[in-house]
């Protein structure tokens, strides 16, 4: 069984969380039974094998025994690497010694300023420590943000090299070319005929690279997602969007010097030869 997540709150965790109910009711404020009562989350239902009705079965948790008066949705207090597991929620208000804060718009410092007033009066000989909720969560994916940042900067490394590759080999070809593409013009051949004839080798080239490389890019993209427990479906649909854009990159580079072989002089260029 997974590690049983508690968590112990007040009437106002749920409002300030924005937590939906599924069943029943959370915490009423000044209500002395609630004490003893428990609401779980739906893991913690299935995980448990909670007969129905759920409301209003005895619950004992930690050694106190009372009823289950609500389910509220899963909701995420983990990474998404790891799966959610049951949460346990107490209304329990003595000994806390963590609190949720939440300050209105442009109103960060003046909160915190607030609640440190608050805390100097009644817990004066404990330090006041605070963090902020969404820089915790992030530190949850920094790593998963490093290695975006470093697929970032190698891919456009990559395209950047192979761009420059292209226009070179490009026109190396327009050069050797350079005789064939005068005869096609004074036969009578099109500027749009002569770039597709100068672009279509390389786009074979790329073709047959993205045949390749699909399939080694979608099995380090499915290792990379199994490592999170909640994670999209890998869908062709990418690839084929990337393979779209990378013809488009690859056509646009060897045009260069497509477009620069057609339009020139073709007696000048047999004349050269």
């Amino acid at each position: 069984m997974p590690a049983i997540g508690f968590f112990y709150t007040d009437s106002s965790f749920k409002k300030m969380l924005n937590l939906e109910m599924t069943e029943g009711r959370w915490y009423e404020p000044g209500n002395n039974a609630d004490e003893h009562n428990s609401v779980l989350n739906e893991t913690a239902v299935q995980e448990f094998t909670i007969r129905k009705p759920v409301i209003g079965q005895r619950f004992v948790s930690q050694g106190d025994t009372g009823v289950i008066i609500g389910v509220v949705k899963d909701f995420y207090y983990k990474s998404f690497h790891e799966k959610i597991g049951p949460v346990v929620i107490k209304n329990v208000n003595n000994g806390n010694s963590t609190f949720l804060i939440k300050s209105a718009p442009g109103k960060i410092i003046e909160a915190q300023k607030a609640a440190k007033d608050v805390w100097n009066k009644f817990f004066a000989s404990d330090p006041f420590v605070y963090k902020f909720l969404d820089e915790e969560f992030e530190k949850l994916y920094r790593a998963d943000h490093k290695t975006a940042v470093l697929v970032w900067v190698f891919s456009g490394i990559a395209i950047f090299l192979s761009c420059l590759g292209l226009f070179a080999l490009a026109a190396f070809t327009a050069e050797r070319r350079t005789k064939e593409i005068g005869v096609r013009k004074v036969l009578g051949a099109s500027v749009a005929g002569i770039v597709s004839l100068l672009s279509k080798e390389f786009i074979m080239l790329v073709i047959i690279s993205l045949i390749i490389a699909t399939p080694v890019a979608w099995w380090a993209l499915t290792k990379w997602l199994q490592d999170f427990a909640y994670r999209i479906d890998m869908s062709f649909i990418f690839f084929i969007a990337a393979g779209i854009i990378t013809l488009i990159i690859a056509l646009a580079t060897v045009s260069v010097h497509a477009i620069k072989a057609a339009i020139s002089n073709p007696i000048k260029s047999l004349r050269t030869e």
